[in-house]
């Protein structure tokens, strides 16, 4: 991680056939109604795949599996701001997730072809282009 920034981990739970979740923001306003790939801030010492387990317990309710890291542009981090840096990992759950936290009112699974047409926070947007294109080619034939 680049020093003082905080790690921010996302996960790219994808549901086997082709589909990824995607969770709409509630807040803060400026990014409200924008969409993202679910997790959230790394604890001070915490492993990123560890943080990104609590996180998607936490917002979504549901355990996961935290499989390969997708690998950005920034030293294989994907930039957010001055303060904020992502990494993100592909997840597989068992488990239906909800957005009874206060971070997201609205989740959807999105394929491929679907992944551009969401608004997606500026952060995600290159995220969302390598993730349809790993999905293109896992699943050369669409939503299985």
């Amino acid at each position: 991680m680049a020093e003082g920034k905080v790690l921010v981990v996302a996960g790219v739970v994808d549901d086997g056939r082709g589909r990824v979740l995607a969770a709409r923001r509630t807040y803060p306003d400026a990014l409200a109604g924008r969409w993202e790939f679910p997790g959230g801030k790394a604890r001070p010492g915490e492993e990123p795949r560890q943080a990104l387990v609590r996180e998607l317990a936490e917002e979504l309710g549901i355990s996961s599996s935290v499989g390969e890291e997708l690998s950005g542009p920034d030293a294989g981090r994907w930039p957010i701001n001055q303060q904020l840096e992502m990494r993100a990992y592909w997840c597989t759950t068992s488990d239906t997730p909800t957005h009874s936290g206060a971070d997201h009112d609205q989740l959807t699974w999105v394929g491929a072809d679907d992944l551009g047409g969401l608004a997606w926070l500026p952060a995600d947007v290159a995220l969302a282009e390598t993730i349809a294109h790993t999905l293109r080619r896992r699943y050369p034939h669409g939503e299985q």
